[in-house]
């Protein structure tokens, strides 16, 4: 059962006029509401990460979440745009849960309620379920590797937090970025498993029924297929956007042909694509970046806006 949070954390707005002083790291993981006005982020800052919403078209930044004992993380809209979904983690514990945000009424609800390490979510088309992908245990595969979940599978749960089920057997060693497909029936994901290496469309109902996505022009054969990642269907679900190091790519589902959208590959000034989504208009995608500092990756995100038909950039400028 769904359990109400009215925590404050919404009660206790704020906004933050364009060029105030935002403390803390922008995540590289975002979304962009159904109307293409805003985008939900997520800054952290000495351990603790908050919500907020980002307006396209008044500049303002506004606070969605303040609970210090939590890491909140990995916004999505709701397919009407009137809810957002995040991820929450426990500081002390290594637990992460869903929670949801109703914009309209500005109460916080819990959704899923332990049992499994979720990594992500998304809602379905219709908006009254949630696929996550997830771990029954917190495990590592290594004893000088960081602890990690792995054996990660797909599930599903309803947003009032009601029947759960697991919807996949895989116990990938990686399993990620699922994006669901128009009519819900099956997911775009990375995956990393036996005899599985790279972007796949999946059915739900039938996990035997998977394709893997492959460029006909392939743009980089000698990196591997491990090396893209980061899927995501456009709007009108006839392409995908993806990753590969320093550079982004656009790959048209018929014709399997995929186009360089962006890149920094064998430039002084390099930085990594990292996360992707498209406007409405599928002409347009918001993609994040992070530069690459003195051999490291900045722990700031860029969000840009590009223009998929004639590759002008915008830079948001967020802080």
């Amino acid at each position: 059962m769904k359990t109400l949070l009215i925590l404050g954390l919404i009660l206790s707005m704020q906004f933050f006029a364009f060029g105030s002083k935002i403390k803390g790291d922008i995540s590289p993981i975002f979304d962009v509401s159904p109307d293409g006005k805003n985008i939900a982020i997520s800054i952290s800052n000495e351990g603790t990460s908050f919500i907020y919403l980002y307006s396209l078209e008044d500049k303002t930044l506004l606070q969605l979440t303040d609970n210090k004992g939590e890491y909140h993380s990995r916004p999505v809209y709701s397919p009407k745009g009137d809810k957002i979904m995040f991820l929450s983690k426990s500081l002390e514990k290594q637990e992460s849960d869903i929670y949801l945000i109703d914009l309209i009424s500005k109460e916080i609800s819990k959704v899923s309620n332990g049992g499994t390490y979720i990594t992500e979510a998304l809602f379905n088309p219709t908006g009254d379920k949630i696929l996550f992908c997830g771990a029954e245990y917190l495990g590592s595969y290594s004893p000088i590797a960081r602890k990690a979940p792995h054996d990660l599978d797909i599930f599903s749960i309803n947003i009032d937090g009601t029947e759960k089920k697991k919807l996949t057997n895989f116990s990938a060693y990686a399993l990620s970025s699922i994006s669901i497909s128009q009519t819900g029936d099956s997911v775009l994901c990375k995956l990393t498993e036996k005899g599985f290496d790279g972007i796949y469309l999946m059915s739900l109902s039938d996990t035997s029924l998977i394709q893997k996505i492959e460029a006909v022009n392939n743009p980089r054969p000698q990196i591997g297929n491990s090396f893209y990642s980061n899927p995501v269907y456009s709007k009108d679900f006839k392409s995908i956007s993806f990753t590969a190091p320093y550079q982004l790519y656009t790959l048209n589902l018929e014709s399997k042909e995929c186009e360089e959208a962006w890149s920094t590959f064998g430039k002084d000034n390099q930085a990594m694509a990292i996360f992707s989504r498209f406007f409405n208009s599928n002409d347009k995608l918001i993609f994040s970046i992070l530069r690459i500092e003195n051999r490291q990756y900045s722990r700031n995100a860029e969000l840009i806006i590009l223009d998929l038909n004639t590759k002008k950039t915008t830079e948001i400028k967020i802080k």
